[in-house]
């Protein structure tokens, strides 16, 4: 078995056991965590490319139900300008983006493609280094001149063994020479589901210490396009 079919098994586990109900859009602390991270991702994006994210082409590795591509919708992209990619095929609606049934490692698009490459949680599920490599290069083949790679994942997540926690000189080694702007966001889940749901300005306290933040954010500007 590969590593995709490794990753693809434990994915389908999980929606199996309805593991991701924590992660559900009602939840206090993920309502939290995914209005933070709308916001800090989209002033990134802006900044680094100097444009709207409505007039970007945007890219989500392992769109999974289409959360981003539906994020982006809001923010005014146009359906032709949203992709995504899954290694599932029951893939949910996105809002009328493009979504194809692709590998990370293997994205059936041409070069110079997309503006934005997005990816959140995706290669911290990814275990084999060789795969993860693929993928970013991957990622900065189907990028145009000007474009960024969006990066959100785990910094650590000791209570998952299928995943591998990615800290800011992992993102470096796979995009090496490219310059790189790196946020530590999102709080702890196991400290911000308590706090969130009882105490939202003790969330809020707890999270002006860095060290309690449990995720990167970072946008890659690849070498030559700063």
């Amino acid at each position: 078995m590969g590593e995709l079919d490794r990753v693809l098994r434990v994915y389908r586990a999980r929606a199996a056991r309805d593991a991701s109900r924590r992660y559900a859009a009602d939840d206090p602390a993920n309502r939290l965590r995914l209005e933070a991270l709308e916001r800090e991702a989209f002033a990134l994006v802006e900044e680094a490319t100097g444009r709207l994210a409505a007039d970007l082409r945007w890219l989500d590795l392992g769109c999974g139900g289409g959360w981003w591509l539906r994020t982006l919708a809001a923010r005014g992209v146009p359906p032709q300008r949203r992709h995504g990619c899954d290694l599932r095929a029951e893939l949910a609606s996105a809002g009328g983006a493009a979504v194809v049934r692709a590998a990370i490692d293997r994205l059936p698009y041409r070069g110079d493609s997309f503006d934005v490459v997005s990816q959140f949680t995706v290669f911290s599920s990814v275990l084999d280094p060789a795969v993860r490599g693929a993928a970013a290069r991957q990622a900065l083949r189907v990028l145009r001149p000007g474009g960024v790679v969006l990066w959100y994942d785990f910094l650590w997540n000791p209570l998952n063994r299928d995943t591998r926690g990615l800290g800011a000189r992992d993102v470096r080694d796979l995009f090496p020479g490219a310059a790189t702007v790196v946020r530590r966001v999102t709080l702890a889940p196991p400290l911000a589901r308590p706090l969130a749901r009882c105490a939202s300005r003790l969330h809020a306290l707890a999270y002006r210490l860095p060290w309690l933040r449990s995720h990167l954010l970072c946008v890659i500007v690849p070498r030559g396009e700063s």
